[in-house]
């Protein structure tokens, strides 16, 4: 309740009796009340925090904490929720998490405030402030996902809120991504604590009510647009800390199955006063992860297994199922395998199989064919994935054999002869009939099973099997006459990148090049030298082929040097020299010019392109960007531009180039000096950008004597 006087400005107006009844008034409603349901507990070791913390699809390892031991603890609030809008989880702070007077699940008016001993302090934090960070702590652990998204769920509170937004007080806390970035190059301790939709990091001069603070000023501030995100507790009698955030969550895409570290961190900014703190919701940690449960849909009648056709409630039901919905149309992976044959004992599987953008599952319902062969259980084995996943799902279903046994006899497939001198053999087997077994063909074949025969067109041979039970079945194969024939024109040749038309030239529409194209012209663009062949297929099969070269020149290789690299400062020359592998190759700049070096003092930053052409004629680009750094503009503030003998001057140099360095010309290289000049002075100070552009400017000193 001091705290509320404090920030309402109410004290300095109260007479001290009403202050007093205030005070009590607060204690006894804070008595009555009791502590909140939130609850932490500390003394956990640093792999039970993060085991706290991790969900589904992730496995972690080499987890360590850096901190005071009371700065990190597990946290709940029981039946009955809070405001923080978290129910579990764990938690960090910048003081102890379990005060024994000020716990954190205590009315705001009570004020956490601890210096903790040893004063642990974080090196990457502290690049983040550009200062000193005190009451760190800090847990980090190795994590390998196995989907190409992770996420988690975070809620940052502050006594800090909302008397100091806007200060320098700005208490600071990350997250800290080392790995593989999907989109290319690593992730370098990025920071994945960030306002929803933005690069802005969440902190407290970022995440508010809007206003500055008491103690602080709306030009220190980074925004005070994200009021959405913030939950005033100035009044709450649930959580101790005076403001926190909404329910955040950090998240990143990634490589699945690939090794990745977080740091997880927390620190006060500048002082050790006013503790923050940072809530982790238990199990949102996690990657979405896919599945593939079936459903036997006559599992009560007949158990776990599909029957052959003949059979009811035959069906069965495969999922293939995101945990999430599916923020694209996601195709699922999958090969087919087992005794079961698709095709012949169940239909064809969907190809592809998608689940639709917005659905967590595609479902397919099938029945097993019936084949009228006598088996054992015939399986089904699926293996499938998500191309956002490295896991593979493992399914089996089962088919069980439920058929008559018909008599059936096989043929052999039906044949084709490219030439009139060629001969085919035709032959027949009996299956679930009872021998002896005779056979009546057509076309004046003896009753032989098998036959060697010669036509000269194309005909069809029927037989009809009987076995001695005098149950027969007919089946027939057709032996086709054909011939196919194709030419190609001859060899050529190009430069890399040109394409070139191929004709093949056939009476035949079925044709097929080496390349995968269909039609009788094609046009291709070889990377090298290139042999393609046309293969034509009658219409029952007969082949032919025919080839030609293409003989494929190189490109030249074209490559640009600056002699002051690709970053210049304004006004500055530099010379662009162009160069190939190939020699005698000739160059035109898109600046005009057709020298292999230019002179170029761009004013703004400029693509300069070069195109590099052979005695054959085969050419090739390359750019070069030429970054043209500002001139720094230096000011000079002077505390006082006239003094008397004796008196000391500080002058600061500022630049309007975030990250230049100074130096005076009397060897500081500080932006804040102190003079005491005994004369009337001129000081220069040159500042040099990042870049290493240069200026300078001088301010001069009055100095007057003393009076003896």
């Amino acid at each position: 309740m001091k705290k509320y006087i404090h920030k309402l400005g109410l004290a300095k107006y109260m007479p001290n009796t009403i202050r007093r009844f205030f005070i009590v008034f607060a204690f006894l409603l804070f008595n009555m009340l009791g502590f909140a349901q939130l609850t932490v507990t500390t003394g956990h070791t640093p792999d039970e925090y993060i085991d706290k913390l991790i969900g589904g699809g992730i496995t972690y390892s080499n987890v360590t904490y850096t901190g005071h031991p009371r700065a990190i603890g597990m946290f709940s609030t029981g039946a009955n929720p809070t405001n923080l809008g978290l129910s579990s989880g764990f938690m960090m702070a910048t003081g102890y998490v379990n005060h024994p007077t000020k716990p954190i699940g205590s009315p705001s008016s009570n004020l956490l405030d601890v210096q903790l001993s040893p004063n642990y302090t974080d090196a990457d934090l502290t690049a983040i402030v550009g200062g000193g960070v005190n009451n760190a702590a800090s847990i980090e652990f190795d994590f390998i996902p196995v989907s190409d998204t992770i996420r988690f769920r975070y809620v940052f509170a502050s006594e800090e809120y909302p008397e100091y937004v806007c200060s320098q007080f700005n208490d600071v806390f990350a997250f800290f991504l080392s790995g593989p970035n999907p989109l290319g190059g690593n992730y370098n301790k990025r920071n994945i604590a960030r306002i929803p939709g933005t690069n802005l990091p969440v902190a407290i001069n970022t995440v508010n009510p809007g206003v500055s603070g008491v103690h602080g000023k709306p030009a220190n501030c980074t925004s005070l647009a994200y009021s959405s995100y913030y939950v005033d507790n100035t009044y709450g009698v649930d959580i101790i800390f005076d403001g926190f955030t909404v329910v955040l969550t950090a998240w990143a895409v990634v490589v699945p199955c690939e090794e990745y570290h977080i740091k997880l961190a927390i620190a006060d900014v500048t002082d050790r006063r006013l503790d923050s703190g940072v809530f982790f919701e238990e199990n949102s940690f996690y990657c979405p992860n896919y599945t593939v449960p079936i459903e036997y849909l006559g599992s009560a009648l007949i158990g776990d297994y599909t029957v052959e056709a003949s059979c009811p409630d035959k069906d069965v039901t495969i999922c293939f199922s995101l945990d999430e919905p599916a923020p694209y149309n996601t195709t699922v992976n999958y090969s087919l395998s087992g005794t079961a044959q698709e095709g012949i004992d169940y239909p064809f599987f969907p190809n592809p199989i998608v689940i639709p953008q917005g659905e967590t599952a595609f479902c397919y319902t099938f029945a097993p064919f019936a084949d009228s062969l006598v088996e054992d259980t015939e399986t089904i084995v699926i293996i499938s994935n998500i191309d956002a996943s490295c896991k593979e799902d493992t399914t089996i279903i089962s088919i069980l054999d439920h058929q008559p046994l018909p008599l059936e006899v096989i043929i052999s497939n039906d044949v084709v002869l490219c030439s009139s001198d060629s001969s085919a053999e035709i032959s027949t087997a009996i299956v679930k009939g009872i021998p002896p077994y005779s056979y009546s063909w057509d076309n004046g074949l003896s009753t032989q099973p098998s036959h060697i025969v010669q036509p000269t067109q194309t005909t069809t041979y029927t037989v009809t099997a009987t076995d001695a039970c005098f149950r027969d079945t007919t089946n027939s194969v057709t032996v086709f006459v054909d011939s196919a024939k194709v030419f190609v024109e001859p060899d050529t040749s190009l430069c890399y990148g040109q394409p070139v038309q191929i004709n093949a030239i056939t009476a035949q529409t079925n044709i097929l090049w080496s390349n995968g194209d269909t039609t009788s012209s094609i046009v291709v663009t070889p990377p090298s030298t290139t042999t393609y062949t046309a293969t034509v297929i009658s219409e029952h099969g007969c082949i032919d082929s025919a080839s030609t070269n293409v003989v494929v020149h190189p490109n030249p290789v074209i490559s640009i040097s600056a002699t002051s690299g690709d970053t210049i400062c304004a006004d500055k020359p530099t010379t662009l020299t162009a160069s190939s592998n190939i020699p005698n190759t000739s160059f035109e700049w898109n600046t005009g010019d057709i020298t292999a070096s230019i002179t170029v003092s761009p004013d703004t930053t400029t693509t300069y392109t070069v195109t590099g052409t052979t005695n054959l004629g085969c050419s090739n680009s390359t750019d070069i960007t030429i970054t043209v750094s500002p001139i720094p503009v230096v000011n000079i503030n002077v505390s006082d531009s006239i003094i008397c003998d004796g008196d000391t001057v500080t002058l600061t140099a500022s630049s309007d180039i975030t990250g230049s360095s100074f130096v005076w010309s009397t060897g500081e290289s500080t932006a804040v000096i102190n003079v005491t000049p005994s004369i009337t002075t001129t000081y220069k100070v040159v500042v040099t950008s990042p870049e290493g552009c240069v200026d300078s400017l001088t301010t001069t000193i009055i100095v007057n004597p003393n009076p003896i």
